[in-house]
């Protein structure tokens, strides 16, 4: 079984991907913010696990499992003023 490491999980791209992924198979690690009242958005499934992880803490992370693909969907500051800031 293919594993997706996933951030940005709880947007609407996010969700769209996990619901592929579960259709074709694959285990899905979510990293969402910790905290987030959004993680509630995605779908409870045995293929999905979820990191409470801010992302100024990635680089702290460790993950227990290797996984096959990487999405990267997430930012800081995804709304207000900071949400137009392109660096």
């Amino acid at each position: 079984m293919k594993k997706i490491l996933l951030t940005g999980a709880t947007g609407m791209i996010g969700n769209a991907i996990i619901e592929k992924a579960l259709q074709n198979n694959y285990k899905v690690t979510c990293i969402v913010h910790k905290g987030s009242n959004r993680k509630a958005s995605i779908p409870k499934n045995q293929n999905i696990s979820i990191i409470e992880c801010n992302i100024d803490e990635y680089k702290n992370l460790e993950l227990k499992e290797k996984h096959d693909i990487f999405m990267h969907l997430t930012w800081d500051k995804t709304s207000g003023n900071g949400r137009d800031n392109v660096e």
